[in-house]
C-alpha cells in the first residue's frame, strides 16, 4: 500500500460508519382518520405531549384509537391500550426493526477499519 493510502482509507470508512446512520428514513406523520383502516403490520408511535407509545396491530375508532405495545405480541388482546383520539397529539410512523442499515454499515465499516489497520502494511 502506498504511503498516506492507508489514513485516508481509515479516514473514509470513519466517516462511512459515522454518516451512515444518516441516510436511514425519517419518521413520517400520519392522520388518523376515523373509519379508515390501519394496515395490521403497520407501527405508529401515538405522541401524547412529550411521550410516545408505539404500537401495532391498530384499530381506529370514531372516537379512539388502540393498538398492542410493540414489545407485546400481535395476539396479546389484555395488552390492548386505548386512547381516546383527543389525547393524541400527533401520530407517526415507524420502520420496522429500526432497519438493518443502522447497525451492518456501521459493522462493516468497522470490519474494513480493522482490516485496512491489521493488513495494510
Amino acid at each position: 500500500m502506498r504511503p498516506g493510502t492507508q489514513t485516508f482509507t481509515m479516514l473514509g470508512i470513519t466517516l462511512l460508519a459515522v454518516l451512515a446512520p444518516g441516510c436511514m428514513p425519517a419518521p413520517q406523520r400520519v392522520s388518523l382518520v376515523p373509519g379508515v383502516a390501519v394496515a395490521p403490520e403497520r407501527e405508529l408511535a401515538i405522541w401524547r405531549g412529550a411521550h410516545a407509545d408505539t404500537l401495532h396491530v391498530i384499530r381506529l375508532t370514531d372516537s379512539t384509537v388502540s393498538g398492542v405495545p410493540l414489545q407485546s405480541p400481535p395476539e396479546c388482546d389484555s395488552c390492548r391500550v386505548s386512547l381516546a383520539l383527543t389525547q393524541v397529539d400527533s401520530t407517526t410512523r415507524t420502520h420496522p426493526p429500526r432497519h438493518w442499515l443502522s447497525l451492518a454499515l456501521p459493522a462493516a465499516a468497522a470490519v474494513a477499519f480493522a482490516g485496512v489497520w491489521t493488513w495494510g502494511d
